[in-house]
């Protein structure tokens, strides 16, 4: 039943929209085009349309015109700016769940063979076909190979030699890889071979290799469509400037019916801009004859500008209307703004950039705060002292976010931003004690909702996986349950009154460097930085970056061999020595 009496005013939690959301998109005139198609759909038409027109050779074979488009620079260079990528997603996605519901080496041959020849194989013609043009996609592939792409493709290569070796599932030819020398892969006899350092000694049975081999090509899969998007986006932009290359090999290399294909879509593309224009007219008529609204005078744009002194000035003074470059517009001319009024700069400048992160997180219909994290330093790439690497765009999030933008070169992690250490000040008249002993009592006062109901969700059944008889299950999820409020005090106080030893991975990192054992490192490691799930039946481990362990459960019990402590004595004796415990809120006072 409604409860009316705890109804808040709808201002009081709505969030409210900016002013761009308030723009309603149907009401602008470049929002809905009659023909939105660019220069790379059209060109892709044509060569989809070739598929189903007949073509008869002399001695009246039935072919197709596909071939007429096929060596085509132009029609190239448009295929790279139409490739779905939320196909290859979807099609990825879908034989990884496959796999997951029960993993087999044909399974895993399906997401090799879709991984290489749907996408590395693509990047590798695509290079091929635009290899000496100069355009811009060229040198865009040029790039990314050589930042992104070379060390993925070769540790792929490896992968799949693994998986023919271990599972005996069918070779894919790199040929075309090996002969195209952008990509740096050595023989094969001498370096691709598997090896048992590749995936670490902890996957010894067949099983757990295979599972391990397929999680090792899902995240390289991951970068490889990132890399073709990036492409993608690129000659998208570049199109047209195939139509007519700077080189002149290439010109000639346009057919005359490619010639007048290309002449015809450039005749074309006048037509569809004016028939686009009904949208702006349309609307002209109905803002200004219909609704007779007048148009408010154009407001210039603003910038925020920061100036540096230079060192031997102490002050210097700017005039009112000074003029500052940004750029080019469309029309190819300068942007210029100009100063509003006049200033006097100093040697006063913007000393740090910090960011402060809420980081909320919903289960189910429930939201709650998962943490706090913070940038001391935002321009750097994990917020503290590493730097972005070279030819990425050096950008964080403007409020901050939970993520990095580094990932750690020995542990494959996007490291988290740092926790931020929250506190709060009490100041009061009353506080102002003359010497002697006084005792302070402060009381905090929370408003507690009461305890919600346990919540109970039947997953239903499903079948066997992992080589198992096909069975069913039928389980019953229950939530954990909620605190009630009398007992809240009671678990936050012992929160705040127990010790806890904190570890991630570059703490660890450090205490080997001071002479910590890499075998107690792995260890701590393996017992508290791992995850062990099951996916399908199957226990799959998962790596995370840190984690608080409570004093009283330092002491565990060895995941890989239950009944046994996971540590002993003196190895606890370390531990404590390199990580003291240390307590969730510390107080001073003044």
């Amino acid at each position: 039943m409604l409860d009316c009496t705890n109804l808040l005013h709808p201002f009081q939690h709505d969030p409210g929209v900016s002013q761009r959301q308030r723009i309603m998109d149907d009401l602008l005139d470049g929002s809905v085009k009659i023909d939105g198609r660019t220069m790379a759909d059209l060109l892709n038409y044509f060569v989809e349309l070739s598929r189903h027109i007949n073509y008869y050779d002399r001695n009246l074979a039935i072919g197709d015109w596909q071939p007429f488009f096929q060596k085509s620079l132009p029609f190239s260079v448009a295929a790279m700016a139409g490739y779905d990528r939320g196909e290859a997603k979807t099609r990825f996605e879908m034989y990884s769940k496959l796999f997951d519901t029960k993993p087999s080496p044909q399974g895993l041959q399906l997401l090799l063979s879709y991984t290489y020849y749907g996408v590395i194989d693509k990047i590798n013609k695509w290079y091929t076909q635009v290899k000496g043009s100069d355009l811009p996609v060229e040198l865009a592939i040029a790039k990314l190979t050589r930042d992104r792409l070379r060390a993925p493709i070769n540790e792929f290569v490896r992968y799949a030699h693994c998986a023919v070796r271990w599972f005996c599932i069918r070779p894919l030819d790199f040929t075309r890889l090996l002969k195209n020398d952008i990509w740096d892969i050595a023989d094969p006899s001498g370096v691709l071979p598997c090896d048992t350092e590749l995936l670490g000694s902890g996957y010894q049975t067949r099983r757990q290799r295979l599972v391990a081999v397929k999680e090792k090509v899902a995240g390289l899969f991951t970068a490889f469509v990132a890399v073709i998007e990036a492409i993608s986006d690129v000659a998208s932009a570049t199109v047209e400037d195939s139509l007519e290359p700077l080189k002149e090999e290439f010109r000639q290399n346009h057919a005359p019916h490619l010639a007048l294909i290309f002449a015809f879509l450039k005749l074309f593309r006048h037509l569809q801009d004016d028939l686009n224009t009904y949208t702006r007219k349309h609307l002209d008529f109905f803002y200004k004859d219909v609704l007779k609204l007048i148009a408010q005078k154009a407001r210039p744009d603003q910038v925020h500008l920061v100036f540096e002194i230079q060192n031997a000035l102490e002050l210097h003074r700017l005039s009112k209307g000074l003029l500052a470059k940004d750029g080019k517009d469309n029309n190819k001319e300068d942007v210029l703004f100009s100063l509003d009024e006049e200033i006097v700069v100093n040697k006063t400048q913007v000393a740090e950039q910090r960011t402060l992160f809420l980081n909320y997180e919903t289960v189910q219909e429930q939201t709650y705060l998962e943490g706090v994290y913070m940038a001391p330093d935002a321009t750097r790439a994990d917020g503290v002292k590493e730097e972005f690497k070279e030819g990425d765009p050096k950008s964080f999030a403007t409020l901050g976010a939970k993520e990095s933008k580094y990932l750690d070169p020995e542990t494959k992690f996007a490291k988290p931003y740092p926790r931020a250490r929250l506190g709060f000040i009490l100041a009061s008249p009353v506080l102002l004690l003359n010497e002697g002993t006084r005792t302070i009592t402060i009381k905090l006062k929370c408003n507690l909702d009461p305890p919600c109901a346990d919540v109970k969700v039947s997953i239903g059944a499903g079948g066997g996986c992992c080589d198992e008889q096909d069975r069913e299950v039928e389980e019953e999820l229950v939530y954990p349950k909620f605190a009630n409020s009398t007992d809240w005090y009671n678990e936050i106080a012992s929160s705040i009154n127990g010790r806890y030893y904190y570890f991630n991975r570059d703490l660890i990192a450090d205490a080997v460097k001071k002479r910590m054992s890499t075998t107690l490192a792995d260890k701590l490691i393996r017992v508290f930085l791992t995850d062990r799930r099951k996916q399908c039946y199957c226990p799959v481990e998962v790596g995370r970056y840190e984690v608080a362990v409570p004093e009283a459960a330092i002491d565990v019990d060895n995941p890989d061999d239950p009944g046994k402590k996971a540590f002993s004595q003196e190895e606890l004796d370390l531990i404590k020595s390199f990580f003291p415990p240390r307590k969730a809120i510390r107080t001073w006072y003044s």
